[in-house]
């Protein structure tokens, strides 16, 4: 069977994108970095591009290179809202330009041998915020970054899933102390983004709700100013690891290059 393998190029405030292949099928989740990143991933993995799935309607999540990028390879650019592009078109002309490009899903869809089933997630983002949970070969991947808040009903999303890429956004204390206007923390908190210790907790409940533990676990959108590395690291380390079966690894994401390769 043709291996599929993962890859996070960048997760931050400054870019966000995620790589899924299995031959020479990639599938991107966001792309909110400059184009010849992505000109060069594909030369230098010999890949096709499928599709882009979009999270959400922010700008660390999509640039008008990117859309030109899809573009150029014929890949169709998926949302979840007629609002999330409206909201794209005020500043990426690339989407005005090629409207064809972009559809809109209302459930489960097929890309390619992609299998996608996106559900929503609490980010004060126009046109909503989604996650997805992708089927290929067999395997399992769940991307969620960009969310406040973790209902139950979520844990079902992530049931099975043999590599989780999940938000690790900030640590409470770094928040309250960073010289960030309190306008903003409040947003964090309240609107925006996942501490690691609320990130961990979440992760704890889908493992034991689950029949197996996540061969890998990606720590995503890790906050430059407000989180380390360490931090993030050690909270899940502790909270996660006393219940996975000895075969689950954890793996950080970076805001200036690419994560470890892994093997689903």
């Amino acid at each position: 069977m043709t291996e599929t393998k993962l890859q996070v190029l960048r997760s931050s405030s400054s870019g966000n994108c995620t790589a899924i292949w299995s031959g020479q099928e990639a599938l991107f989740v966001d792309a909110g970095v400059p184009r010849r990143l992505l000109d060069e991933f594909i030369a230098d993995n010999a890949l096709k591009p499928r599709a882009l799935l979009v999270t959400h309607a922010h700008a660390d999540h999509l640039t008008n290179p990117a859309v030109n990028f899809f573009k150029d390879h014929s890949a169709p650019v998926y949302m979840g809202r007629e609002d999330m592009v409206k909201a794209f078109c005020k500043y990426i002309p690339a989407i005005r330009k090629h409207r064809e490009t972009v559809r809109i899903f209302s459930g489960p869809f097929s890309a390619g041998s992609y299998h996608i089933v996106p559900f929503e997630l609490d980010h004060d983002s126009i046109g909503g915020c989604f996650g997805y949970n992708i089927r290929i070969n067999g395997k399992t991947v769940v991307v969620a970054t960009d969310l406040v808040n973790t209902p139950l009903d979520l844990v079902k999303h992530f049931k099975g899933a043999d590599t989780v890429v999940f938000e690790s956004n900030h640590d409470v204390e770094m928040l309250q102390l960073s010289g960030r206007p309190e306008y903003l923390k409040t947003r964090i908190r309240e609107k925006g983004h996942l501490s690691n210790e609320k990130s961990a907790s979440f992760l704890a409940g889908a493992i034991k709700n689950s029949p197996s533990s996540p061969k890998h676990i990606f720590l995503a959108h890790i906050s430059h100013e407000c989180n380390t590395h360490a931090k993030a690291l050690s909270v899940h380390n502790n909270v996660l690891l006393p219940l996975c079966d000895g075969n689950t690894e954890l793996h950080l994401t970076h805001r200036d290059r690419f994560s470890d390769i892994v093997v689903l």
